[in-house]
């Protein structure tokens, strides 16, 4: 779970990727994002 307490998936994101967040219609922190990717409905 480091990686999502500060590290690559929370931090220092490529150019892109942060780009491609903000460009999001729902607005999350990047570990939001990791983490609703294990999300079940």
């Amino acid at each position: 779970m480091e990686p999502l307490r500060g590290g690559k998936l929370a931090g220092n994101l490529p150019e892109d990727v942060q780009n491609a967040f903000d460009q999001a219609d729902v607005k999350r922190k990047p570990a939001d994002w990791a983490l609703s990717l294990f999300k079940v409905d």
